[in-house]
């Protein structure tokens, strides 16, 4: 029988080749665009709005982020390296394969609902994105896969990276699809991690069992 091909590899984002320029400015761009997302809305948001909101010219915010769509990808991104931060600090505290999945995504959660309807934005403003701006979410995305994957194999399944990889592409999508209904219907965090948390028990049970198998199968062999 010939094997299931392996998934992507999670893979980094592509830096953009905009101007890094001074981290005071970027800041205060990247401050001003989730005030503006929020109160204005994704379709609403411009860079005007949000080069007035900084203080600076649209100009300046073009040459640091590109397009509006590139700057909301960084918000989005941008839960990425406190969730690894977390992880490498907590690793040792979590007993379950389950416990891990939801730990992380409950750091995530908390980080998002600080401003929900900024969330709701950039979860909306998903819906009209064309090829390009997919696939730089995709790679965002994948960032995300890639630290939950790295810490399943680190603390419970060592070598297994095809399995770990492939088990957090599912609960990535589990995350993202019960983050765009509960934000729809202004859930508490409580709620998100109740409502995940019998697929994450499922789903990390079903990788323990694919992880026995191999492991049975390689010592047969």
């Amino acid at each position: 029988m010939n094997e299931v091909p392996s998934p992507p590899k999670p893979r980094s984002a592509s830096r953009s080749n905009r101007i890094r320029g001074n981290d005071g400015t970027r800041r205060k761009i990247f401050k001003a665009a989730k005030i503006v997302l929020s109160r204005e809305g994704a379709q609403k948001a411009t860079i005007r709005k949000i080069a007035k909101q900084a203080g600076v010219s649209a100009g300046l915010i073009n040459q640091y982020y590109g397009t509006k769509m590139e700057l909301i990808l960084e918000i989005f991104k941008a839960g990425n390296n406190p969730l690894s931060e977390y992880l490498q600090v907590h690793l040792e505290q979590f007993e379950t394969p389950a416990d891990l999945a939801l730990g992380a995504m409950e750091v995530y959660l908390r980080r998002e609902m600080k401003d929900p309807e900024l969330a709701r934005q950039v979860m909306a403003s998903s819906w009209v994105w064309g090829v390009e701006d997919e696939s730089r979410f995709a790679s965002s995305l994948e960032e995300l896969i890639a630290i939950v994957s790295t810490a399943l194999q680190e603390k419970f399944y060592p070598g297994q990276e095809f399995l770990t990889v492939t088990a957090t592409y599912t609960l990535s999508s589990i995350f993202v699809g019960i983050l765009r209904m509960g934000l729809q219907r202004d859930w508490p965090t409580k709620t998100y991690l109740s409502v995940m948390k019998p697929s994450f028990v499922m789903l990390m049970a079903g990788l323990d069992m694919q992880v026995k198998q191999r492991l049975s199968k390689e010592n047969t062999d």
